[in-house]
């Protein structure tokens, strides 16, 4: 096949990639046992272990801080790590933490033949429910990175309301009779699509060129 085809040699992603990913993945952990120390603490008949929440709770919250500063730091130490950044940062609806993420966990990102390609990768195309002759509603197959999509999640709302083209891009799938779910994860998918679009080129988001 190799001699054949000659496909692309694979590289392998550098120490600060995988650096970024390791410390990416430790801040999402964090983050999920703050939500349970939360939880426990908006729950009923804590009187006596409080204290012990709310010690866990600003200790969590240090250790996220501290995760955040050498991500950044990581990013920041690395030129083209730097660079891609920025011009993910160019997306509006895409933030430091997306950015870090998207770095960490699609190193290669560039390297996919498409957008499409990448959206399946990350388990972010639509797939319909066939059950004989009936067809349900379609949802994402959920196959892939999930660490990407949950990320997307929070930034796809927002840029619904700040970025151009998803506003429009929105509005024409609620115009069409999609529901609020099918809506997110399609506009999570366009996010995805613009973020291959500014790496791939080297170029800044430009709203002219996508609308």
């Amino acid at each position: 096949y190799c001699s054949a085809m000659k496909p692309r040699i694979w590289e392998p992603p550098s120490p600060s990639q995988r650096r970024l990913q390791r410390l990416g993945r430790r801040r999402v952990a964090l983050d999920e046992m703050r939500v349970q120390e939360v939880n426990r603490l908006q729950g009923p008949g804590i009187d006596d272990v409080r204290p012990s929440i709310e010690k866990t709770i600003a200790f969590l919250d240090r250790e996220i801080e501290e995760i955040d500063a050498e991500i950044a730091a990581t990013i920041k130490g690395d030129r083209n790590l730097s660079g891609k950044r920025e011009l993910l940062e160019s997306i509006p609806g895409i933030g430091e933490r997306v950015a870090a993420t998207l770095l960490g966990e699609l190193p290669q990102l560039t390297e996919f033949r498409n957008a499409k390609a990448l959206a399946a990768f990350v388990g972010l195309c639509p797939r319909e429910f066939r059950s004989g002759t009936s067809v349900g509603a379609s949802w994402l197959s959920k196959v892939g990175n999930s660490h990407v999509r949950r990320v997307l999640y929070m930034p796809a709302i927002t840029a619904m309301r700040w970025n151009p083209v998803l506003a429009t891009f929105a509005a024409r799938l609620r115009t069409n009779g999609k529901r609020p779910k099918q809506i997110i994860a399609a506009v999570m998918r366009r996010l995805l699509v613009l973020a291959y679009g500014v790496l791939k080129s080297a170029r800044p988001f430009d709203a002219a060129l996508h609308a």
